[in-house]
């Protein structure tokens, strides 16, 4: 009866300069430091220019911008479940109004309904604890984490396992659960070292954050420029027609709530068109002009084809539309950039285009 040896996995920890993982045999030590293949030529450089942090040196990533990634993190997890929330409701109120899976003597739910209820409640629990797990074994990093520049690693410098990832997730359920002093308690450690990191011999570390980390970024700071120009204008437009009189009622308070909506939409509809516009302006010229929105080229990233190329007027357009069709599946078009090797969201598959460092 043949036997055979179940293979051996190779041990691996981060690259001190880039933070990606590397067999430990590719590593090159300086002092404490483990430089990849890739780094050693610049860091060597870097040395002798005296320009390279002292070797042993690791930043570790402090309160608040954990608790930002945290926040980011939340955010992702909430759209990605408010489809499932949307499609509760519905046939909650579906079935309030048409009383179907509801006792006619007692009024109450039948017991099928609540059983069909456990796996909904179910999913709401697991997908927490299987969004962070997947993240933080797959590359150390939530998007929340990417966003930040941080990553997970061991006491050692190597990568989580998916028990300890496991671990981890419940020991931070602990550490807010007592009023979050676990978290807080990683603002007074020298390695700010959080209850769960302590708990699960885990730290929390700086990089350079990645392609992925640096696109969530520039998609807030995009959104933020353009919430401003939207927000200005239409206050100047309501202050501006409130001084013509152009917003009195021409319709009395009696009249249908039609009547009135009506109204309002048509006075305010030139500041939304005119709104739109910019948008699409901004998007398009700047991504086929410069190649990356202002976002983008303050997180240093830039959109070009498949092949490397600069991207087309018409493109750009596409590439906008399809960005608007991605917010509307509730966030899950970006969302598919974390699960991509190539970081691409749903956009960049309509369209066949790159977000890559410039």
């Amino acid at each position: 009866m043949a036997t055979g040896t179940a293979p051996q996995l190779t041990p691996e920890q981060f690259c001190t300069e880039c933070g990606k993982p590397h067999p430990i045999a590719e590593l090159v030590r300086f002092g404490d430091s483990a430089i990849c293949a890739d780094c050693k030529p610049t860091f060597v450089q870097r040395m002798r220019e005296g320009t390279a942090e002292p070797v042993g040196v690791v930043a570790y990533g402090g309160f608040w911008r954990r608790w930002v990634a945290l926040m980011v993190d939340s955010a992702v997890l909430f759209y990605m479940l408010l489809p499932l929330f949307y499609l509760v409701a519905i046939a909650v109120i579906f079935m309030t109004i048409t009383k179907i899976g509801f006792d006619p003597t007692t009024d109450a739910p039948s017991p099928f309904v609540v059983l069909a209820a456990i796996p909904i409640l179910l999913l709401f629990l697991i997908a927490p604890i299987a969004y962070f797990t997947y993240f933080i074994k797959k590359s150390g990093s939530t998007p929340g984490k990417m966003m930040l520049g941080l990553k997970v690693i061991t006491g050692l410098g190597q990568p989580i396992s998916t028990a300890r990832a496991i671990g981890r997730f419940f020991a931070a359920q602990l550490s807010q659960m007592i009023f979050y002093i676990g978290d807080i308690m990683a603002g007074f450690d020298s390695e700010k070292r959080a209850l769960h990191d302590r708990i699960c011999e885990t730290r929390v570390i700086r990089i350079d954050p990645p392609v992925l980390g640096r696109r969530m970024a520039a998609f807030f700071v995009d959104t933020l420029l353009i919430q401003i120009v939207t927000y200005s204008l239409l206050f100047l437009w309501i202050r501006v027609h409130h001084l013509a009189g152009f917003l009195t009622p021409s319709v009395s308070t009696t009249s249908a709530p039609s009547a009135i909506f009506m109204q309002s939409f048509l006075q305010f509809l030139p500041v939304t068109l005119i709104s739109m516009g910019l948008q699409i302006v901004y998007s398009v010229y700047f991504t086929s002009q410069k190649g990356a929105t202002l976002g983008k080229m303050w997180l240093g990233l830039k959109v070009v084809t498949a092949d490397g190329g600069p991207i087309s007027v018409a493109r750009a357009f596409g590439r906008y539309l399809a960005t608007l069709l991605a917010q509307l599946l509730f966030g899950i078009g970006l969302t598919m950039a974390a699960f991509d090797d190539q970081c691409r969201a749903l956009e960049d598959r309509l369209c066949n285009t790159r977000v890559v460092r410039a």
